[in-house]
C-alpha cells in the first residue's frame, strides 16, 4: 500500500508507548468505519465515532485513545 515502517519504529511504539501502528488504505471508503470500530473497541464504547470521512488527499491519520479504569478509594 505505502512505504513500509521501519522495524525499530514499530518496536519503540510497542515497547515504550504500548501503541499500535497499522497500515490502512485511506482511499477505501470503508476506512472511516474500520477506524471508528477500532476507537469504539479500544475505549470500551466510550467513543464510538471519531471520523466521519477522510479527505481524498489524506496520507496519514494519527489517533490516540485512552481508557481509564480506576477504583475510587472510600
Amino acid at each position: 500500500m505505502g512505504i513500509p515502517f521501519e522495524q525499530n519504529f514499530l518496536q519503540i511504539n510497542q515497547e515504550i508507548y504500548q501503541s499500535q501502528v497499522r497500515e490502512i488504505d485511506l482511499k477505501n471508503p470503508k476506512t472511516p468505519e474500520i477506524i471508528n470500530k477500532w476507537i469504539k473497541d479500544n475505549t470500551k464504547g466510550k467513543i464510538d465515532k471519531i471520523i466521519e470521512t477522510l479527505d481524498r488527499d489524506s496520507v496519514m491519520v494519527l489517533l490516540n485513545a485512552i481508557y481509564f479504569k480506576g477504583n475510587w478509594q472510600k
